[in-house]
C-alpha cells in the first residue's frame, strides 16, 4: 500500500473511483481505510446523471477509516460539490459522490474500522455488525444471500490455502 521506495505505486486514492457513465451494481461491501470512499467522476461521460437517474445502484455499503466520504473529481481531496463548467470547487456544499451515497439504501459511514474488522482488515470481529448487516432488498435470489457485509463471515475460511496475505513474512 505504501511502498517507502519513493514510488507512487500501491498508493490509492480512493475505495471507488467510478467514471465514464457506467452503470455499476455495488452491494454489501466493505472498504476501509482510503484518502477518499467514493469518486462519481463526471469529467467524461454523465456518471452523475446516471447516478441520479438511478442506472447506477451503490446499495449496504460501509465505508470505514476514510478522510472523506466522497469526491467529484479525480484527485480532489476536498468533499465539496465540484463544478465542472468552472473547474472549481464550493465549499458550502458537500460532494455530489458524498451525498448520493448517504442517500442510498444501506449505506454507512464509520469514522474508524477498529470496531468492525481485526487489525489485518479484513476478517470481522466477533459482534462485529458486519456479521449481521447485509440486505438483500430488491435483488435476485441467485446471490448467495449471506447474513455478513463484506467478503468474510464468522468463520468463513472461502480464503484458506490459495490465497496469501503475508507477503512479507511468506516463504515462496
Amino acid at each position: 500500500m505504501n511502498p517507502n521506495n519513493g514510488s507512487a505505486l500501491g498508493k490509492h486514492q480512493s475505495a471507488m473511483h467510478i467514471r465514464r457513465n457506467t452503470r455499476l451494481n455495488c452491494v454489501n461491501s466493505l472498504a476501509v481505510g482510503y484518502p477518499i470512499g467514493l469518486i462519481l467522476d463526471n469529467e467524461k461521460g454523465n456518471t452523475q446523471g446516471a447516478a441520479s437517474a438511478g442506472s447506477l445502484k451503490l446499495q449496504n455499503i460501509w465505508f470505514a477509516g476514510m478522510d472523506i466520504t466522497g469526491s467529484d473529481y479525480n484527485k480532489v481531496y476536498k468533499d465539496e460539490l465540484y463544478n465542472y463548467g468552472s473547474k472549481t470547487t464550493d465549499a458550502s456544499k458537500k460532494s455530489f459522490a458524498s451525498t448520493f451515497f448517504l442517500a442510498q439504501t444501506g449505506n454507512k459511514t464509520f469514522d474508524s474500522w477498529s470496531t468492525l474488522v481485526a487489525s489485518n482488515g479484513y476478517t470481522p470481529l466477533t459482534g462485529s455488525p458486519l456479521l449481521t448487516g447485509a440486505a438483500w432488498n430488491g435483488l435476485g435470489n441467485w446471490f448467495s444471500q449471506v447474513a455478513y457485509v463484506g467478503a468474510f463471515g464468522a468463520n468463513d475460511a472461502w480464503a484458506s490455502n490459495w490465497t496469501e496475505f503475508d507477503p512479507v513474512n511468506a516463504n515462496y
